[in-house]
């Protein structure tokens, strides 16, 4: 039985991410041996950002531009490519003449020249103006990828997965494929690890090409983004790209997957799936799928390609937890998606960096958990310090009291902690405490300073418009980062989504919501919605907040870089201000 697993574009160009390789191993571990992994989010962008495919993307510009005027008629889309094709024409041939040299500085140790590496980045983004000129109405961004269909609604994902004109990755993925394919066999199984939005598209294209290579192939979808869609109503339709969908985690259930169609079993007795029955929907049995912590296996990164991603060493994810410790946010939905919390034991944590180390060369460490509490932080840089690992790492926090101690912040920094991600969201204490974030203003003040005088860099994520808040508690936080400017790496504002599953959809009146409703016609597989609130600012009135609060702190997200990750890789004193 072979097995293959997929990670669409688009996502980080800098490192691979954590699903296949844990899933991988996971298989390993129980004795499915033939099984291969295959990041095309890496192998189809580094394709994309290639000289030959953007000058081809510049002599496609050129030509439309040239036959402009000789149309009879003009579209107001015509019209809106033209004016990119024309900002993107001026610089598009020296864009093509560096993009190999820009991944070079990315690839190696010129990635520390600070000039060098902003020629670099301002090359990737220019190679992205030009792709997005020549495949417009999609648009390709860093980490970022939009085509004029709607997420949410079924039909629209549908007409987007099967145009070969406006999706920009359907011949290359084809390639990939194919290339796949002919080295490594045509697999039994292959999964598709979709991990949010706008890998929706990508993802099922990619499927659907599987399946048109190999009908007898079964083609399982899973990932984050699945899981938030659970109890949609999928068409039947989509089924013509997969055989099945997998909910929440996928380890258990993947293996019995296996196991069934290996023995020529049903597959109506393995929890968490979505199979078509008789042109029927039919949901499994939804059940708890999840194992022990310290009985995850160290992830499997074999097979990817380490040498494309735009980073001078690897960089890697890891895992400290399943779930979250707080799980007390009313914004957030992973308490839908992670039912309990589970906590690798510090010694589990060490081996598998040891193992990481060992296998890849790799000193830098991505901590992907929903949060790390102080206790495994303190555990965690004890033991890297006993055994004198020499790394790197970073994580996300709470603003926990424990944070706000110079002497507990100095002793994480000496272990190799070099960056925290903080989930701020506000600094007005009434909205805190409705958020139900267990923190306040003054210890929020504390941590800052206490990391930053350690030597730790941070990322500070907040957003506006949380139901009820108004414009001067919106202005609240402005001042609190403003002022605390010195203990701040990079914030930058985002604005409150009402989503599906979080704790707040589903008490609205609580939090002042009057009425909702979906973002479109048809948003069958909405999972954000338009809210109306008895007080506060309203969506747009946030919106316009949000602009104004991203303008007045321009300088507290002047950081620029291709991807927050290379900030393990920089000197405190040496991060570039551009």
């Amino acid at each position: 039985m072979k097995l293959a697993f997929f990670y669409p574009p688009v996502g980080n160009l800098c490192q691979p991410y954590l699903s296949t390789p844990t899933l991988v191993a996971h298989l390993k571990h129980n004795g499915v041996m033939d099984v291969k992994q295959y990041d095309f989010n890496i192998e189809v962008l580094d394709e994309l950002l290639n000289a030959d495919r953007l000058q081809r993307a510049y002599r496609w510009c050129y030509h439309f531009l040239n036959s402009f005027d000789q149309r009879r008629s003009v579209s107001d889309l015509d019209l809106v490519q033209a004016q990119l094709a024309l900002a993107s024409l001026p610089s598009a041939q020296k864009t093509v003449a560096e993009i190999e040299g820009a991944k070079r500085v990315f690839r190696t140790f010129e990635f520390h020249d600070q000039r060098k590496y902003a020629d670099a980045l301002q090359t990737i983004l220019s190679s992205y103006q030009l792709l997005s000129s020549r495949y417009f109405p999609t648009v390709i961004e860093n980490q970022s990828f939009r085509m004029r269909y709607r997420l949410d609604s079924s039909k629209e994902v549908l007409a987007a997965v099967e145009d070969e004109v406006e999706n920009c990755f359907v011949e290359i993925l084809s390639k990939k494929l194919d290339e796949a394919f002919e080295v490594d066999g045509v697999p039994d199984i292959a999964g598709v690890s979709i991990g949010y939005y706008e890998q929706l598209v990508p993802g099922l294209t990619l499927a659907r090409l599987i399946k048109e290579r190999s009908p007898r192939t079964h083609v399982t979808v899973g990932g984050t983004m699945m899981s938030a869609l659970v109890g949609k109503a999928f068409p039947p339709e989509f089924f013509q790209f997969f055989d099945s969908l997998l909910f929440f985690e996928a380890e258990e259930p993947l293996l019995k997957l296996v196991g069934a169609i290996e023995a020529g079993r049903d597959l109506d007795n393995i929890p968490n799936l979505v199979l078509l029955r008789n042109g029927e929907i039919v949901y499994t049995r939804l059940a708890s799928s999840q194992i022990e912590a310290d009985s995850i296996p160290t992830p499997d990164f074999s097979g990817l390609p380490f040498s494309k991603y735009l980073s001078p060493e690897p960089i890697l994810p890891v895992a400290a937890s399943r779930g979250c410790y707080w799980r007390q946010c009313s914004f957030c939905t992973r308490q839908h998606l992670l039912d309990t919390f589970r906590q690798r034991s510090p010694d589990r944590i060490v081996s598998d960096l040891k193992r990481l180390m060992q296998v890849h060369g790799a000193r830098m460490f991505f901590f992907v958990d929903e949060c790390v509490s102080p206790p495994v932080l303190e555990a965690v840089a004890q033991r890297i310090l006993a055994e004198r690992l020499e790394i790197r790492w970073s994580c996300y926090v709470r603003f926990e009291k424990k944070l706000g101690d110079p002497d507990f912040c100095r002793s994480l920094a000496r272990s190799g902690l070099r960056m925290l991600y903080f989930g701020l969201e506000s600094a007005c204490n009434r909205v805190v405490g409705l958020m139900k974030k267990g923190t306040n203003k003054d210890r929020m003040a504390r941590v800052l300073n206490a990391t930053a005088s350690a030597g730790i860099l941070n990322m500070i994520l907040y957003f506006v418009g949380f139901p009820t808040e108004t414009r001067e508690e919106a202005l609240e936080t402005m001042e609190f980062l403003l002022n605390h400017r010195d203990g701040v790496t990079f914030a930058l504002p985002g604005q409150f989504m009402l989503e599906e599953h979080s704790p707040i959809f589903e008490s609205l009146a609580d939090f002042g919501i009057t009425e909702i409703s979906p973002l479109g016609p048809s948003s069958d597989l909405g999972i954000i919605y338009r809210y109306k609130t008895n007080c506060g600012m309203s969506a747009e009135e946030a919106a316009q907040v949000r602009d104004y609060i991203e303008a007045k702190t321009r300088e507290l997200h002047a950081l620029k870089f291709l991807n927050r990750s290379h900030l393990l890789l920089w000197e405190p004193s040496k991060v570039p201000k551009m």
